[in-house]
């Protein structure tokens, strides 16, 4: 009867139509999952290695790019900040090599300035004055660009620059000073101290006051006795004639200067360029006779040269 079919299917805890259902539902749905999953895995671990690759790659390249402009500029690279630091010792020198290859430019710079002359409707048109400048005196301090002298002492600003190591940490180093919860005992400090004498009945004795004031003898004469002489202060530019912060440093170490005689170095080339353009293209009657009055440099002036 059914009662011993219940009892022989409960036997030992068998259970054998769940464990048959729970089979099929393994085979059917549970392992087509873990083998997606796998699959899935496989796949993501395989793009995993893909990027660790392109990666190491990036990395081996940004490291020869990191060598390649260490090289142009001229330092190692093991510290940046001692590196760079260190360059500036050379910056005078190469400032200094600038301002004279700047010469080289002084035809290409009087062309110029005798086609404005020519060109524009003034007598002497200002004409790179900066580039001029520093033809004629060199990378001086600004001062001299400023008040036209040089001056009597020169205050070049402190560089607060704060160079350390990229492998120290010193950040999260402090100072032990034991338990700073302990106080200092100063024992009683309601007491009074004791001078030894009574401040409050004492007298103190000024010496004899009462006594007019003498009159203090200088050992001069009247003043119309003493003979007088006259001093003349002169003063040029600035007074005290000391260049202090800004006006200490060069003219190509200023930013605003350097970045003034930067562009009148690109002013210049574009007219060349432009100069250049046109004497290649010019043929006509019209454009020989527009520079018939020109000073002869203009006239004579080549796209060779």
């Amino acid at each position: 009867d059914w009662q011993e079919v219940i009892r022989l299917y409960e036997k030992d805890n068998v259970y054998l139509t769940e464990a048959a259902q729970l089979l099929v539902r393994n085979v059917n749905y549970e392992v087509p999952g873990i083998k997606r999953q796998i699959a899935k895995g496989s796949q993501i671990q395989q793009e995993c290695d893909r990027k660790e690759a392109d990666c190491i790659k990036g990395i081996a390249d940004s490291k020869k790019k990191y060598l390649q402009m260490c090289k142009q500029i001229g330092i190692a690279g093991d510290k940046i900040k001692h590196e760079l630091i260190d360059l500036l010792k050379t910056l005078p020198e190469e400032f200094s090599a600038v301002a004279e290859a700047s010469k080289n430019l002084s035809s290409a710079r009087q062309l110029y300035s005798d086609f404005l002359s020519f060109t524009v409707d003034e007598t002497e048109p200002e004409c790179l004055p900066l580039l001029k400048f520093i033809m004629e005196h060199g990378n001086v301090t600004t001062y001299e660009w400023l008040y036209g002298e040089a001056p009597c002492s020169i205050e070049e600003p402190q560089l607060d620059i704060v160079l350390t190591d990229e492998t120290d940490k010193t950040a999260d180093d402090q100072i032990n000073f034991g338990d700073a919860g302990e106080t200092i005992d100063y024992g009683d400090t309601s007491g009074e101290i004791d001078f030894g004498t009574d401040l409050a009945s004492g007298d103190i004795d000024w010496g004899n006051l009462t006594e007019g004031p003498e009159a203090i003898d200088w050992g001069i004469g009247a003043i119309d006795d003493i003979p007088t002489v006259d001093i003349v202060v002169e003063e040029s530019g600035i007074a005290g004639g000391v260049a202090r912060d800004s006006e200490a440093l060069t003219l190509l170490y200023h930013k605003k200067t350097r970045n003034q005689f930067i562009d009148e170095l690109y002013e210049l080339e574009g007219f060349l360029g432009q100069r250049l353009s046109e004497l290649e293209t010019e043929g006509s009657v019209f454009s020989f006779n527009q520079f018939t009055n020109a000073p002869l440099s203009v006239q004579d002036h080549t796209a060779d040269q």
